[in-house]
């Protein structure tokens, strides 16, 4: 593999499209559910929808802590285990501000939906994502992010992880 820490994180926040995200309520019990995003540079951050009555929202209004992977195929990474790459992040999670709802609705929509035909079909206007309405915005701000160690695994097959510092991160680029 010859692309860099930077180069694969990329590649992996464009094409996977859907995260598993994994969060934890306030008794303790954890979850996993996989949200559709789009990603944000400096500081990486990723943007999704959901309903407020969702375990997952409850759990985030408990606990802000979150956890998830990203997984994609169709790369070339350059050794026999195949063509799929992916990435585990942790980081905060918070329902986007009202004052900030209409940049980041914009945001989220206008990535998802490029086309604006397509968009004004699919997406929902911003008014849906405030109470008493029950879509959400939510942004999570990354604060570690990994990817998986080729290199590692070329040589001993140990399937393990390399953290990619957030100096790299910050270098992502719109």
């Amino acid at each position: 593999m010859t692309a860099t820490p930077l180069a694969r994180t990329r590649q992996i926040l464009d094409k996977a499209r859907w995260a598993t995200l994994a969060t934890v309520s306030a008794s303790g019990e954890p979850w996993s559910s996989v949200v559709h995003y789009v990603w944000l540079p400096d500081p990486l951050r990723l943007l999704f929808t959901s309903a407020d009555d969702a375990r997952h929202s409850k759990d985030i209004a408990g606990n802000a802590q979150v956890g998830g992977s990203l997984c994609c195929t169709g790369v070339d990474t350059g050794i026999a285990i195949g063509d799929v790459d992916g990435a585990q992040f942790t980081g905060h999670c918070a329902e986007v501000a009202a004052e900030e709802l209409v940049q980041y609705h914009a945001l989220f929509f206008g990535t998802l939906f490029p086309d604006p035909s397509v968009r004004a079909q699919w997406a929902l206007p911003p008014e849906s994502f405030r109470a008493p309405e029950s879509h959400r915005l939510y942004l999570i701000t990354v604060g570690e992010w990994w990817i998986i160690d080729f290199s590692r695994w070329a040589a001993d097959k140990i399937d393990r992880r390399m953290r990619v510092a957030p100096e790299v991160l910050a270098r992502l680029g719109p």
